[in-house]
């Protein structure tokens, strides 16, 4: 009996000392919010720097900024795509190999940013096969161009 009873309050002792460490901390953190106080009145005064971007004028930021990578920067731009596995490392190569003729067509299609995308996913491939690129690279090389168009301007404008 004397036993049962030991054990009884010790698992209640445990028990209250459980809850006592559990709660106090919440009962501190709310003890210790500072009383924000808010003002009756708020003035905003907003000032427009820049003109609104029209849709076009977005695309066309980021082809740009593609065209630049490709000539200046295409280690950046092959680290981006193998990181997020747009491709490989082998198909790297031969987009290192032709960047600079990659740029030169985008350059060509600079007048059509709406519909620059899909003209990259269907006419690229044939563009690159014509310089030695197997059709499956070159499908997967207009992927990643395809793909950098879309995030450029979120990457690296």
């Amino acid at each position: 009996m004397v036993l049962k009873f030991k054990t009884n309050v010790v698992a209640f002792v445990l028990v209250v000392s459980f809850l006592a460490t559990a709660l106090l901390p919440t009962g501190q953190a709310f003890a210790a919010t500072p009383q924000i106080e808010v003002p009756h009145q708020v003035q905003e005064s907003v000032t427009y720097t820049h003109e609104t971007p029209t849709p076009e004028g977005v695309k066309r930021k980021a082809i740009e900024i593609v065209i630049k990578k490709l000539r200046e920067n295409i280690d950046e731009v092959v680290d981006l795509l193998v990181d997020y596995k747009i491709m490989d490392g082998r198909t790297a190569q031969p987009l290192k190999k032709h960047a600079k003729a990659i740029a030169e067509q985008l350059e060509k299609w600079l007048d059509i940013p709406d519909e620059i995308i899909d003209t990259v996913k269907n006419q690229l491939p044939g563009i690159l096969e014509k310089l030695g690129v197997s059709k499956g690279v070159a499908q997967t090389i207009a992927i990643g161009v395809s793909w950098l168009l879309r995030i450029a301007d979120v990457i690296w404008g």
